[in-house]
């Protein structure tokens, strides 16, 4: 007996389906989204044409005191006097210190509240740390070191500090917003305001909220309605230092979301993020949007009264912008700007970021994330694909879920109606259980499929049965798409509840039914 009888032949097959997943674009339209794109995604990544679960963060160490987020992050590496290779953090006023195996308390600095943040800063083997109203403290691995409160030579209580070409950078006065000043050259114990200061801009009450060194001598100065660059020549003082606006109505809203990303600078601007590269090139041809506009909805979700708890940082190819969602009043959302791809990659939930910082203990580079319960985790990113396990999948040991939303399908054909006939997924070494359901016209989600995501007998290397040699990394599933009706655009969505799941592709097969000439819907 046949499986399926043919009763339309007529009607030819249409075909659609996704075999790159490179971005999401969750503000468009979800039938006007690219072809490489989908409509939104939760702790996925999406990376060499695949969408995969994302990496977890495992525990550095423990025994931290308090249940406040980090306030501050720093890492030091020297070779003089002595080597030394230390993570610094501030946590409930407090300083802990990481030696690459255990976690320690120590004393000196001591900011005013628990929920300032406070700005660390390396230069010529020691560490500067700054928050407003609180003196410029410098930290060589062994104490704490008061630079004084404004004195002769002295730095003031800065809100914001940066090292650039050999001098450490401050603002964020407050009875001088506008007010840049630095140390001497190699010397951040010496600053001169008399010499060594001058106003960016032109009086406009526009305060100083951001500071990044960038390309050529260029110290990019963020305001919170405008963008300028001071050329930093070492040659001249800096009071004949040259500045100038680039940027009008971007300003940045956070000193810690702005860094260098490649030859460009990213920022959070009131708008979104913006690039300064695209931005500046929009400015000249009379059009500038922030880079941030595919996924304008959850922009418009940030708790800005409660700005200053987000942060960023850049990381092998990645934008990682950590904000607060809703009514949080913490950093509790990741969203991460693959350079590679240009796309975003939808929003990662769990990290609870409060700050970031790169280390190389041992000379192995990582990326060590502050959290907003006063610990500190580090990305698993660093494990090989040959290498990982079911580990790699979770956070602090605790296996979190995942979820992706492909663009609506519609065959080439968005008027009339179809018919599904069926419908393939291609997952690739994928190890989870997880789910698919359909999304027909912007309804509700319906089951389409449930089960393994892997062939039987496949594993991963972290698992008591490792691959074998020559064995399917791949698992297709097929079902029937029938019994769902009609429809003129379908979507799908996958879901795992904990692991890594890795989708490569998804077609499906149509008939196009009788236009509808005359339609009250």
């Amino acid at each position: 007996m046949p499986l399926y009888q043919e009763t339309n032949r007529d009607k030819p097959f249409l075909f659609d389906g996704l075999t790159k997943f490179r971005r999401v674009s969750s503000f468009d339209r979800v039938s006007e989204i690219e072809p490489d794109a989908v409509a939104g995604s939760v702790n996925m990544d999406l990376d060499q044409g695949t969408i995969r679960t994302r990496r977890g963060l495992e525990a550095v160490g423990t025994g931290i005191a308090g249940a406040v987020r980090v306030q501050g992050i720093g890492y030091l590496d020297t070779a003089s006097p002595s080597l030394l290779q230390l993570l610094l953090i501030i946590v409930d006023q407090v300083p802990y210190v990481w030696d690459g195996s255990a976690w320690s308390a120590t004393s000196g600095y001591t900011p005013p509240t628990a929920s300032q943040r406070v700005i660390v800063a390396p230069l010529v083997d020691k560490l500067f740390l700054a928050t407003a109203g609180y003196n410029v403290r410098s930290w060589d691995g062994a104490a704490f070191v008061d630079l004084g409160s404004g004195g002769t030579d002295e730095p003031k209580q800065y809100g914001i500090i940066c090292a650039f070409t050999f001098r450490l950078f401050g603002a964020g006065i407050p009875d001088l917003p506008d007010t840049l000043e630095c140390s001497d050259i190699l010397d951040a114990t010496v600053w001169k305001p008399l010499t060594n200061s001058s106003r960016v801009g032109g009086g406009e009450s526009d305060p100083i909220t951001a500071l990044c060194g960038w390309q050529n001598n260029q110290l990019v100065v963020g305001k919170r309605n405008s963008v300028w660059i001071v050329i930093c020549e070492p040659t001249q003082q800096p009071a004949d230092w040259v500045m100038k606006r680039v940027v009008k109505d971007a300003g940045c809203v956070e000193h810690k979301t702005m860094c260098q990303v490649g030859e460009d600078i990213f920022w959070l601007a009131r708008d979104g993020v913006r690039s300064m590269q695209y931005t500046l090139q929009g400015e000249t041809q009379g059009v500038s949007e922030p880079i941030s506009r595919a996924i304008q909805d959850v922009i418009d979700q940030i708790n800005w009264p409660v700005i200053d708890t987000a942060s960023a940082c850049y990381w092998r190819n990645r934008y990682i912008l950590s904000v607060p969602l809703g009514d949080s009043t913490e950093a509790n959302a990741i969203l991460v700007y693959n350079t590679i791809t240009q796309g975003w990659t939808g929003t990662w939930t769990g990290w609870n970021a409060a700050a970031f910082i790169d280390t190389y203990f041992d000379g192995a580079p990582r990326l060590m994330v502050g959290r907003g319960d006063g610990t500190v985790g580090q990305w698993m990113e660093y494990v090989t694909e040959s290498l990982e396990g079911p580990d790699q999948y979770k956070d602090f040991g605790v296996e979190f879920a995942s979820a992706g939303e492909t663009r609506a399908m519609t065959c080439s054909e968005l008027l009339s109606p179809k018919q599904g006939f069926s419908a393939q997924a291609e997952f690739w070494k994928s190890q989870a259980d997880a789910a698919l359901y359909v999304k027909l016209d912007g309804g509700g989600s319906q089951l389409f499929w449930s089960g393994a995501t892997k062939p039987p007998g496949g594993s991963m290397v972290g698992d008591p049965i490792p691959w074998i040699l020559g064995s399917r990394k791949y698992w297709r599933i097929g079902t029937d798409l029938q019994h769902f009706g009609s429809w003129r655009e379908i979507q799908f969505r996958l879901e795992c509840e904990g692991g890594k799941v890795q989708l490569r592709s998804l077609y499906l097969a149509a008939r196009v039914e009788k236009f509808e000439a005359e339609i009250n819907v």
